[in-house]
């Protein structure tokens, strides 16, 4: 419980400075709170990791979508407010070779965000909402593609054929999974490509996608 009350109190440091918009001093903070967070992969086996039997899983995975959720908030407002320089990339846990371009700076987020989940087939559909949301207000469309095309690809068979079974019920859901890789791929249909004029690889990624319910597709 320790560690998990440690990352708690980073959070809330973090979350505070943000809303005081004293952004790079929430950066630094949140890239803290990141730092301490145990990898998905390893909680997974919390049989075999001693350090982790008394965290409450359900709390920890949680708290980790929302320190990922201020860490995208924070940069979108950094990205949009500011240039990109070494320092930037460093408050943000990232290497200062990705200061030459917004292309580059999101793109290694986004490869850290798919390391805390343990592969980006395991990131949180809302998460990859939001990267997508930041793609599009800095105009870095092309790796707003990337992302979500590698998050789909990633996606385990078996979140498929759950993400399926909901979609063929015909009706509206309120699981928040299913919302979340639904407007991932809303976002990826009706903003990403659209904004690439691809229309042809929208219209086939939604006639022929499984995940999709007839209801939506029309």
């Amino acid at each position: 419980m320790a560690l998990l009350t440690s990352i708690q109190a980073q959070y809330q440091k973090a979350l505070r400075f943000y809303l005081l918009t004293k952004y790079t001093t929430a950066a630094t903070a949140c890239s803290k709170a990141i730092a301490q967070l145990p990898k998905s992969n390893a909680v997974q086996d919390i049989d075999e990791n001693e350090s982790y039997t008394n965290i409450n899983i359900q709390e920890l995975e949680t708290l980790r979508y929302s320190i990922w959720t201020l860490y995208l908030n924070i940069a979108t407002t950094v990205l949009t407010q500011q240039d990109i320089t070494p320092h930037v990339t460093k408050l943000f846990g990232l290497s200062p070779a990705v200061a030459k371009s917004h292309d580059q700076f999101v793109h290694a987020m986004w490869q850290l965000l798919s390391e805390g989940y343990g592969g980006s087939g395991n990131v949180d559909p809302r998460l990859v909402s939001s990267c997508l949301v930041m793609t599009l207000k800095i105009q870095a469309v092309n790796v707003g593609r990337q992302i979500v095309e590698e998050w789909y690809a990633a996606m385990s068979d078996s979140t498929m054929d759950y993400i399926s079974s909901i979609a063929i019920q015909q009706e509206e859901s309120d699981d928040v999974y299913y919302n979340g890789c639904m407007e991932a791929i809303d976002l990826y249909v009706t903003r990403i490509l659209p904004a690439m004029n691809d229309y042809e690889t929208a219209i086939s990624f939604v006639q022929y996608n499984p995940l999709i319910s007839d209801e939506k597709k029309e």
